[in-house]
């Protein structure tokens, strides 16, 4: 029986401060979504950082997140503590996501006149 990838999880702790690490990746495949998958993933992570002693965790966000992904963080006792501004190019026009990809974010083409 083959077997579905409905989760992932990177936590980075290169190059970061010597006593924290970074959640760069934490995701659920859409049909995975609602499920409870997500806070045992994120259960896991804690795990992972307190068996190896880190003193801090983080997770970045942005806007092609899941609309529910900063609810999601803070009712884990993440919070806030910067924003910023990132101007990149779309992935979903260059390919590299599909196009239906993040509905709840507006794909901005450039039109020839």
């Amino acid at each position: 029986m083959a077997k579905t990838i409905s989760d992932f999880l990177e936590i980075d702790h290169r190059e970061q401060d010597e006593e924290g690490a970074e959640i760069r990746y934490l995701g659920l495949v859409p049909p995975a979504m609602n499920k409870g998958l997500g806070p045992r993933l994120m259960a896991y992570a804690f795990n992972e950082a307190h068996a190896k002693s880190f003193k801090r965790l983080w997770v970045n966000s942005c806007h092609i997140d899941a609309p529910g992904s900063a609810g999601f963080n803070q009712a884990r006792g993440f919070c806030a503590t910067r924003s910023a501004i990132e101007i990149l190019d779309d992935p979903r026009i260059s390919g590299h996501l599909p196009r239906d990809f993040a509905p709840h974010v507006p794909l901005i083409e450039a039109h020839e006149a």
